[in-house]
């Protein structure tokens, strides 16, 4: 542990070389090597490392400070000085030993910055590397956009060619299927007209004639049509077919027969509706026929039940049941 007395001779030390400069140029080239000497050129060559050692720097900048306060000190007890000279040669050994320590810490750092120095060049030709990449996928990127954009113009075209096209198809097999509907109802009428005969004899009467819409019109003539909606009676004297027949006593009676290629529940409705009227009008009987090639499931009931006769027509395109 230095002593008041040592710290005194120490500084009296340091007053003597401070008066005296060949004594103390004296002092330096003894203690100190061409390398300490030349020291103050080599730090000046790393000026330009100063920002990579700061932190060591600020440390050493803290650690002069505290030897700047001690130095103050040592100001007061520089009389104690010359009592410690004999411990100086052990200072200025350890000083030494610190200034060798600092010179291999520089050449470290040196190498340091030298390996710092190659990295930030290959990181530089990396960072050059990824941006030409990166603009080459920009290119690439906007001729994909610009084909996408393309293919959905492509796109959108071929929807409006297909909504265009479907519209059509539509309204083509709309007007086949009007057509075909058309040609089977014409089909089934004449079928049926050609049968009217065997409807008669079927129910067990003798075929007369069939009824014009005009001889239609002629039974309804100055009767009392109260409670009968206009609708019904239009569907009346429009019906599809009326026959005149005979019973075996000769009595007149009528058939009120609906035509229909597939027959559902209207095609029963209308003939027992104009039976009743038929009977309203003559005062004679009247037989409710449907005239189908089949029939909807939901109506076998009601032609089981007797309330209406069914009669299949048949034709060599028409399938049998």
């Amino acid at each position: 542990m230095t002593t008041i007395d040592e710290i005194r001779t120490v500084e009296r030390l340091m007053q003597t070389l401070d008066e005296n400069p060949q004594l103390l140029e004296a002092l330096r080239s003894r203690v100190l090597t061409r390398e300490l000497l030349e020291l103050p050129a080599t730090q000046a060559s790393l000026t330009g490392l100063v920002e990579q050692i700061a932190e060591q720097i600020a440390q050493l900048t803290e650690h002069m400070d505290r030897l700047t306060m001690q130095t103050d000190q040592l100001a007061k007890r520089v009389e104690q000085i010359a009592v410690q000279l004999a411990h100086l040669a052990e200072l200025v050994d350890r000083l030494t030993a610190r200034v060798g320590q600092i010179s291999e810490q520089l050449a470290q750092l040196t190498a340091r910055v030298d390996q710092v120095e190659r990295q930030l060049a290959q990181l530089t030709a990396r960072v050059d590397q990824v941006e030409q990449q990166l603009a080459q996928l920009t290119a690439r990127v906007d001729q994909v956009e610009q084909q996408l954009a393309q293919l959905v113009d492509s796109v959108q075209q071929l929807r409006e060619i297909v909504f265009e096209l479907a519209d059509q198809t539509k309204h083509r097999f709309s007007r086949i299927a009007d057509d075909l509907t058309w040609l089977k109802d014409v089909a089934t009428v004449a079928i049926a007209d050609r049968q009217a005969m065997t409807i008669a004899e079927d129910l067990g009467l003798e075929y007369k004639k069939q009824l014009s819409q005009r001889a239609v019109r002629d039974l309804i003539r100055n009767q009392d049509t109260t409670g009968i909606a206009p609708g019904d009676l239009r569907s009346f004297r429009n019906a599809d077919m009326i026959i005149e027949a005979a019973d075996a006593d000769g009595q007149l009676n009528y058939i009120a027969v609906e035509i229909s290629f597939t027959a559902d529940q209207r095609d029963i409705d209308r003939p027992i509706r104009n039976a009743g009227y038929l009977t309203r009008f003559t005062g004679r009987p009247a037989h409710a026929v449907v005239a189908s090639v089949r029939n909807d499931n939901r109506i076998h009931d009601i032609i089981e039940s007797g309330q209406i006769y069914w009669h299949q027509l048949y034709a060599k395109s028409a399938p049998r049941e």
